[in-house]
């Protein structure tokens, strides 16, 4: 059998606990978001779903015991176990939805929570000390900008706070403890654009506040930090490479970077025993769901969980990398997904799917596009899913990343006609009368532009996209992005904004088009939708609008997601001739 309908459930988060030590047979403790471990291993605290409490859950009994530790009419942002195991740290708003994100302090033991900041500031991340007698934390300044977050030091015992480096760079990105508690790292970034920048690793000693920095210059983009092993005195650190990420340690002494498992697939959210010995993970691919995996850091690792069995009694679509050239010899890569019945010599349906961004990339991953495109429902239909990463995408470096300034819809739309044309003439696997693009967001923006070029394409599914470039600098939450990529705003450089927007450029002949939208879209507000679809609607374009009401720039509503998916598998179905 193989998945050729979209289904959705109940969707509520449920936590569970495996034992690496013996059998993989994981068992549910409770519902909730955000679990993690009391210091001495013993219990879990996490925030119940729909009671607006917090519970400890103790591991050591028979079923598990949920018990109250804190009800939160103001439920917190965040929180964290002192490593003691005596206090937790929060962060809480200071009034409804724009208020101040401040930090509080709670014993479970003696009751209610106690306030440790306050100020024109706002806390974004924090970490506890080694000692749990301080915290580090970063914060935005009363414009809240996140190029302008700055690090600070607070002592718990006199409510000090002190600047963490007064003369490091910023912005203050995860600031964390090293294991002997006399150093701070955080990532920053190289450039004062945040649209461009590209993140490197700051190390401060404390007793000094002397600041060391270690510059990025390889060919991957920083996702996140894990921590400090003290044996080596190292950061292991995750990062997009290619299709898949790597997990990597850099040598605070020698400033060394060190890939420690790498390759196509996606391995991640690793968490790590005290000691740096071992290591847990999630690892999925395109036709295999997330499980967990635990490892010796230098040796195989093994699945102990198996939460998706249910999928191995599915036939799934093989998937594969694919490289091509762009027209100056770039070397692209991108990921294509074959039918379920795939056969050697046939050529098959292909849809084009285009990521977001632009400075975004597509991994190796089995959920991907489930709010708007299930790849694998397509593929069980018939149809080959391929899904580039063109220039400006993460995941290939800073000069691959940067490409697209000054050049939207110009270098990447070619990369991805080079891209068809590879699959269509070189690999031989493509009916070429049958070639459809979705894309949402950036991506609906880029298959705005094939509209607007009239590329050969049998079909399209375009998703809160961005089509007229000028009007969309006046509404857009983020017009600082536009302008960072345009190097002005649309009356410094109109010519530009308008050569590189699909909305003036549409062509007479028009292939047929779904637009879909979120009504409430603050990041591209709907009317670029509305306005590209009367204007589809005017040269006689067959095109179906469906705005989804209530929805913002991507829905968060499971009802909503699985008619997205409904309507783009039936969209394709009927133009592509997509098989029942």
């Amino acid at each position: 059998s193989h998945p050729t309908q979209v289904e959705i459930g109940a969707g509520e988060d449920r936590i569970w606990v495996v034992n690496t030590a013996g059998s993989p047979q994981a068992r549910e403790v409770g519902a909730g978001r955000g679990p993690q471990w009391r210091p001495d291993g013993r219990a879990i605290l996490y925030f119940a779903a729909g009671t607006g409490q917090w519970v400890e859950v103790a591991l050591d009994t028979r079923p598990p015991v949920a018990k109250p530790v804190l009800a939160a009419a103001r439920p917190p942002l965040s929180f964290k176990y002192a490593p003691d195991g005596k206090t937790i740290a929060l962060v809480r708003r200071d009034r409804g939805n724009r208020g101040n994100r401040h930090l509080w302090l709670f014993d479970p033991a003696s009751g209610p929570l106690k306030r440790l900041t306050s100020g024109p500031f706002s806390v974004v991340q924090f970490q506890w000390s080694p000692d749990s007698r301080q915290i580090v934390f970063s914060a935005t300044t009363p414009l809240g900008k996140e190029k302008e977050l700055e690090g600070y030091v607070v002592e718990l015992k006199s409510r000090r706070v002190s600047l963490l480096a007064p003369d490091g760079p910023r912005p203050v990105h995860s600031p964390r403890f090293t294991q002997e508690g006399t150093r701070v790292y955080y990532q920053t970034t190289d450039i004062p654009d945040p649209w461009q920048a590209s993140k490197e690793f700051v190390a401060v000693h404390l007793a000094s506040r002397q600041v060391t920095r270690y510059p990025h210059t390889a060919e991957y983009d920083v996702v996140s930090v894990y921590g400090h092993s003290p044996t080596e005195d190292v950061l292991y650190f995750l990062a997009e490479y290619g299709v898949g990420y790597g997990l990597y340690k850099l040598h605070l002494k020698t400033a060394a970077v060190i890939p420690v498992l790498r390759g196509p697939e996606v391995r991640e959210e690793y968490t790590f025993s005290s000691d740096f010995s071992k290591m847990a993970f999630s690892w999925e691919t395109a036709n295999q769901p997330p499980e967990i995996y635990v490892a010796a850091t230098q040796q195989d690792p093994r699945a102990v969980t198996a939460l998706n069995s249910e999928f191995k009694t599915l036939d799934l679509g093989s998937w594969e990398t694919v490289h091509w050239t762009g027209e100056d010899g770039t070397l692209l890569e991108g990921l294509l997904i074959k039918p379920v019945d795939y056969v050697k010599g046939r050529r098959y349906p292909l849809i084009v799917w285009l990521h977001g961004g632009p400075a975004s990339t597509f991994s190796n991953r089995f959920g991907t596009g489930t709010w708007a495109y299930p790849a694998q429902v397509l593929a069980g239909k018939g149809a080959l899913v391929w899904m580039p990463n063109p220039r400006g995408s993460t995941g290939y470096g800073l000069a691959f990343r940067r490409a697209l300034v000054e050049r939207w819809g110009e270098i990447d739309y070619q990369d991805v006609m080079n891209g068809i044309a590879y699959l269509e003439k070189t690999l031989n696997v493509v009916d070429a009368s049958r070639v459809g693009v979705a894309g949402w967001s950036y991506g609906g923006y880029l298959g705005g532009m094939m509209l607007a070029r009239s590329a050969p394409v049998k079909a399209y599914s375009l998703g809160a996209g961005l089509y007229d470039l000028a009007t969309l600098h006046a509404t857009i939450d983020i017009p600082d992005w536009l302008e960072s990529y345009f190097k002005g705003t649309p009356k410094a450089r109109p010519d530009l904004y308008q050569a590189c927007s699909s909305l003036p450029n549409l062509p007479t002949a028009l292939s047929p088009v779904l637009i879909q939208h979120g009504e409430k879209d603050s990041r591209v507000p709907v009317s670029q939708s509305r306005t590209l679809y009367e204007a589809l609607r005017a040269k006689g374009c067959a095109v179906t609008y469906v705005e989804y009401k209530g929805e913002g720039h991507v829905p968060q509503s499971r009802a909503v997601k699985a008619a997205s998916m409904a309507e783009n598998v039936a969209w394709f179905s009927r133009h592509l001739g997509l098989k029942d």
